[in-house]
């Protein structure tokens, strides 16, 4: 049987390492940006509710901003060649299980085992990478790795879009496959084994109380439309939230071995960048609402809605190595602050121009959010590593990744919330104000209508055409109305991150 191994040089080793993981990150962020445009059809096809649909998104983002820290700690101690092989493993397995999901709830399982693999995939593609080159090369190296994920970013919409069109939301995971296999085989024959010595110890109590801390408060937002604001539950799980947060903090610095190094956020700095990374992340998660607005409201298919998408994707590839550009001669608050302004700028004019329900008025601020938001992001992953000593450099990467999932998740529960409860207050109110026999059908009934889902279409099939035309558009005026008010709530919190970058040195010192 012929052995990949023997066939693969020193010399070239580093570059099918590079490849496998290269094709590893295209996998996460393909799933990011080709199920989004996928997801008015898995509501169609799966009669999902509004908020089980978010579901599907948040499901696997909650599971990753939970466990990547996990993830990390066990590729460092067991070998990230092994922890790696685990993870994609494992995120192909939920990949085929998302793929031949029969219900809404199966589906969101699926996608929380997703979470898990992709929790001990991507702390360890980095640092397989980095290892793989040698000191003089490694800049290089990365800067491929980095290019080719971006790439694969601003193709995700154009793809997810195509292949839920002419094939079905299915093949959006199942494209998955061959991708991983060829990481999977690569990783297999290109990264030598490593092994370490050193006893493999994990924080379970601390590991816990975060998984306490972040499900409590992403679940909070997520159902709080629909438990009520301040109905017991609600409040008694932010309490618990809360505590749990106290508790970790208290926990993690006082043991030897933590799961978070907290001695890292004394330096203020480090903590005030990486808040910025937590806030805009949880703001990029919009991208997920103009996908569902473009398709719902402004009637576009999926394969239209990828294109129409391309203008907030395709400038990261070339506003990106700008935006390092600019950092590495301004500094990075020249760079931060400008892309950060061009993004809450965006925000606002697609808030208050989606009224129009045409897409030539939304445009200009896709184009725009598609600018600023890479020249603001290029910076800031060095800006916080200049912030910690080189001893403690891996770790600080690793809280940044989970705070970038962290944000994604906590954002999209925050604005799911905030879209799920002006939505249905906007409609319930036409709804006891409207005439019979509209006033008889419950908000609830008509969730999915702009999907067209099979249990909306069911509730109104009992009413004129004239009656269903009335209906559908205090719909979409409904959510409109819900969508605008999100797009500025994304803009409100993108300005917290401009004072911020104020307040960041123009000098960078390590600690």
């Amino acid at each position: 049987m012929l052995n990949l191994s023997n066939i693969l040089t020193a010399k070239y080793r580093q570059w099918w390492t590079l490849l496998a993981m290269s094709s590893a990150l295209a996998l996460v962020f393909i799933d990011q940006t080709a199920l989004a445009v996928a997801l008015p059809a898995i509501q169609r096809d799966l009669n999902l509710s509004n908020t089980l649909l978010q579901w599907v998104i948040n499901a696997y983002l909650l599971t990753l901003s939970t466990l990547i820290l996990l993830g990390g700690k066990v590729g460092d101690s067991l070998g990230h060649k092994k922890a790696f092989l685990f993870g994609v493993t494992v995120f192909i397995s939920a990949s085929i299980l998302c793929a031949l999901a029969q219900s809404g709830i199966w589906l969101v399982v699926a996608r929380v085992v997703q979470g898990v693999g992709g929790a001990f995939m991507m702390p360890s593609t980095s640092a397989l990478v980095i290892n793989a080159f040698p000191e003089q090369e490694r800049g290089k190296a990365m800067g491929i790795y980095v290019a080719l994920a971006a790439i694969f970013l601003a193709l995700g919409p154009l793809l997810g879009g195509a292949l839920t069109e002419w094939l079905s939301w299915r093949a959006v995971f199942w494209i998955n496959f061959p991708v991983a296999l060829t990481s999977i085989i690569l990783a297999i024959a290109a990264v030598p084994v490593w092994q370490r010595t050193e006893k493999l110890t994990i924080d379970y109590l601390g590991l816990l109380l975060s998984i306490l801390f972040i499900s409590g408060f992403v679940l909070c937002f997520m159902e709080g439309p629909h438990w009520g604001w301040s109905s017991l539950t609600t409040i008694m799980l932010f309490l618990l939230s809360i505590l749990a947060l106290i508790a970790f903090i208290v926990l993690e610095r006082h043991l030897q071995d933590p799961l978070v190094e907290i001695t890292l956020f004394d330096n203020p700095l480090f903590s005030m960048v990486t808040a910025i990374m937590v806030i805009i992340q949880a703001v990029s998660i919009v991208f997920v609402f103009w996908a569902i607005f473009i398709q719902n409201v402004l009637q576009y298919s999926p394969l239209q809605a990828g294109l129409r998408l391309l203008p907030a994707i395709l400038p990261v590839v070339f506003m990106a190595p700008i935006g390092g550009h600019l950092r590495d001669k301004y500094g990075p608050n020249i760079p931060m602050f400008a892309g950060c302004l061009l993004v809450v700028l965006s925000l606002i004019w697609i808030g208050f121009f989606s009224h129009y329900q045409n897409y030539v008025w939304l445009f200009p601020g896709l184009l725009t959010y598609g600018i600023g938001m890479p020249i603001m992001l290029s910076g800031t992953m060095v800006t916080v590593m200049a912030t910690v000593s080189t001893q403690q450099r891996g770790i600080a990467a690793a809280i940044l990744s989970g705070a970038r999932q962290f944000g994604n998740s906590i954002g999209l529960a925050m604005l799911v919330g905030l879209l799920g409860s002006v939505n249905k207050w906007q409609l319930s109110t036409f709804m006891n104000t409207a005439q019979a026999p509209l006033s008889h059908i419950k908000e609830s009934q008509i969730d999915g209508l702009l999907a067209k889902s099979a249990v909306a279409m069911q509730a109104i099939r009992h009413l004129s055409t004239q009656s269903v035309a009335v209906l559908n558009t205090a719909a979409l005026k409904a959510y409109t109305f819900a969508f605008s008010i999100t797009m500025y709530m994304a803009a409100l919190l993108a300005g917290i991150c401009l004072l911020l970058i104020l307040k960041i040195p123009r000098t960078e010192k390590a600690s």
